[in-house]
């Protein structure tokens, strides 16, 4: 780093704490669809709120909410790297959120050239980045259990009982059944609309066992390329399952995609890298999601929101106890229509969609790192 670019990081006291947060998807985007209701919680009493966007502005809802939210909203795009840094230098900004990490068109050169003396990373990169200039991760107990400390170069920065926070969503009110998508109107539909890209052997040779072994099931699948429903087909074949029973759909608006939701009965997580925003959509929705609970952050998401909605029966150990609670499920009404309740009632109390405490927990964490970075207060 060139002596220009040596940022001095000494803060005044009595100021207010100034955040940034720093992303290329200020749009529609899954992250945004999440957190876009944050920005306008914070407490403008105590903190600043900034935004610095480096990706291209697509008009929507979510654009234009977090520009009109935060007390500064910055448009990066088309900098170079360094002026991109002096500029959230120069707002003298505490503490910088990145939303990406390594993900499309992220920017860690900025962050690397340290424009905030505080550096933290949060949900749109699912694990460490391995880097020395992000001090911190967002993170829960469930997705990082203290003993994984190890294995990250950020220090985990815990806001329980999850890490992940649910806006406000729009749903389509086009009435849809079935029928519309090609499912059965009397069989089990079960579904997975993670991405197609996390679908791996071992848990899709899972799915094809539960399917056969529950009569006039189908699977619902989110593809979003025909190549990839060519080679699901392939598959369930060489595994004994007719075409039939594997049931496609495209992308569609984000409101048209929520409302079909409700017309499955339960949802299949995907193995090492499960659901994240999708089993928010999921529950919100109503539609209960098994998952496996894994070894890492990218295989513990759904598990960190199936605990915080007070529903850990969902969560298995093994892939023999996965399989085993879903023909169960499928093929017991009382006990699936049981459960849908259950999940209704804990929507009522959950947590992860009251903002306001979601930000005064995250609000509470910057308070405490900024103290301990300077004032030396642990």
């Amino acid at each position: 780093m060139s002596p220009a670019l040596t940022f001095n990081h000494q803060r005044q006291k009595g100021r207010k704490i100034k955040i940034g947060y720093l992303s290329a998807d200020f749009r529609e985007h899954p992250v945004m669809r999440l957190l876009v209701d944050v920005f306008l919680f914070h407490n403008r009493k105590k903190f600043e709120v900034y935004a610095y966007s480096f990706g291209y502005n697509d008009g929507s809802y979510y654009r234009k909410k977090v520009e009109a939210d935060c007390d500064k909203f910055v448009d990066l795009v088309n900098m170079e790297v360094v002026e991109r840094a002096k500029i959230i230098y120069e707002d003298k900004i505490d503490i910088l959120v990145d939303l990406m990490g390594f993900t499309g068109d992220a920017k860690p050169e900025v962050l690397a050239l340290r424009p905030a003396p505080i550096q933290i990373s949060y949900l749109g990169f699912p694990g460490s980045t391995g880097t020395d200039f992000l001090d911190y991760i967002l993170t829960d107990k469930i997705l990082t259990p203290v003993i994984d400390q190890k294995l990250y170069s950020e220090k985990f920065l815990y806001i329980n009982p999850c890490y992940q926070i649910n806006s406000q969503i729009n749903i389509s009110k086009k009435k849809k059944n079935r029928k519309d998508f090609g499912l059965p109107e009397k069989g089990f539909v079960f579904c997975s609309f993670n991405a197609t890209h996390k679908i791996e052997p071992v848990m899709f040779g899972v799915w094809m066992r539960i399917l056969k072994r529950v009569p006039g099931s189908v699977l619902w699948v989110y593809a979003d390329n025909e190549l990839a429903k060519k080679n699901l087909i392939k598959e369930a074949k060489i595994q004994g399952v007719s075409e039939k029973r594997m049931i496609f759909v495209k992308k569609k608006p984000y409101p048209e995609y929520l409302a079909q939701l409700k017309l499955a009965d339960l949802a299949l997580d995907t193995r090492i890298y499960c659901g994240g925003a999708t089993t928010s959509d999921m529950l919100r929705m109503n539609v209960p999601v098994i998952t496996l609970y894994g070894k890492h952050y990218l295989s513990r998401m759904s598990s960190s929101l199936l605990m915080a909605m007070k529903l850990p029966e969902l969560l298995t150990k093994n892939l023999f106890e996965y399989e085993e609670l879903a023909v169960e499920l499928a093929s017991n009404s009382k006990k699936w229509k049981l459960l849908i309740e259950k999940l209704k009632q804990s929507k009522n109390d959950n947590v992860l969609s009251n903002i306001e405490l979601f930000v005064g927990k995250l609000e509470k964490s910057y308070e405490k790192i900024y103290k301990y970075h300077f004032e030396g207060k642990n």
